[in-house]
């Protein structure tokens, strides 16, 4: 008499090699309980099985052991299928390369600034540095009055910085130890919103007795709808970017670019000020008529960083 078959997944020279928990992770799911339900009915009549030619012996109740033989047996195979399905999809093979794309978009767009920046500045030079700061304050006050009389509701002036500095004679190429005088710089700060007034307050406070101009900038004032603009500019630029490197990799593919963005983020965000050069200083420092300033436009500039799956 043959003794019971064992029903199971039959060992070949070619999955000899290959694991039980890789061979249960490949069988279908009704295979697999199939194979228990045969597996616990193998083991059950192992262990109740009569030999050959000799009467059965009359039922007996299991006793713990067979108990614990039978459920033993069941408990291995459900781990073994727990730890299967546990097992990591497969990584991408030279034979299946990735078809993950990774490209920066980049925009540009012109805004025409609202903020004007200027620093104005009143210089006195004196052998006493009594006189130097109380001739600097007679004439800094002049000048914050003059540019405050210039109408703009939303003019700020502040005080950027205040110095006095001790004046050495040089001889031979050489700073000597002695006092030749002092000089007090106040520097004075003026942000403008209305920018067709930034002349008239250049005119006005060289007039008062300012006599130095070191910055001259425009800038953005609440700039989120300019942020959007170049933002979404960027991201469309990204998506060419994606789409014609694919046709370029499948130049004899017509067919639409397909693919599901994995990530999208901002990679920068630069804004580029306009200032006033060297040779509009020396015309602000010196108006002989109306002083004439234009803001044109300043640069906005993006860039986003794009992950994406081929389709």
């Amino acid at each position: 008499m043959t003794s019971p078959r064992q029903v199971g997944v039959r060992e070949s020279p070619l999955t000899s090699h290959i694991s039980p928990i890789t061979l249960v992770a490949a069988m279908p799911l009704c295979d697999l309980c199939d194979l228990l339900f045969k597996k616990s009915v193998f083991a059950a009549s192992c262990v109740l099985a009569s030999p050959l030619n000799k009467p059965i012996p009359k039922p007996v109740k299991a006793d713990a052991n067979m108990n614990r033989s039978f459920f033993s047996i069941i408990s291995g195979l459900f781990s073994i299928l727990a730890v299967a399905q546990a097992q990591p999809a497969a990584t991408p093979t030279p034979d299946q390369p990735s078809r993950i794309i990774s490209v920066y978009g980049t925009a540009t767009v012109h805004v025409a600034p609202n903020l004007a920046t200027i620093t104005i500045a009143v210089v006195t030079q004196n052998k006493d540095a009594l006189q130097a700061q109380q001739e600097n304050a007679k004439r800094s006050t002049a000048v914050i009055n003059a540019v405050k009389g210039v109408s703009d509701p939303a003019m700020e002036v502040s005080t950027g910085e205040y110095t006095v500095t001790v004046q050495h004679p040089i001889e031979g190429n050489v700073r000597t130890t002695q006092i030749a005088g002092y000089q007090v710089t106040n520097s004075i700060s003026v942000k403008m919103r209305d920018l067709s007034k930034v002349g008239e307050v250049l005119d006005q406070s060289t007039l008062a007795g300012a006599n130095s101009v070191s910055n001259v900038s425009f800038g953005l004032e609440n700039n989120e709808a300019s942020r959007r603009e170049v933002l979404s500019a960027a991201t469309a630029d990204a998506v060419a970017r994606v789409q014609a490197i694919v046709r370029g990799l499948n130049a004899n593919d017509a067919s639409a670019v397909r693919f599901r963005t994995i990530d999208l983020s901002e990679a920068g965000l630069e804004y580029t000020p306009r200032r006033a050069t060297d040779q509009q200083m020396r015309t602000f420092a010196a108006p002989a008529a109306g002083t004439p300033v234009e803001a044109g436009k300043m640069d906005v500039t993006a860039t986003v960083c794009l992950r994406a799956e081929l389709l």
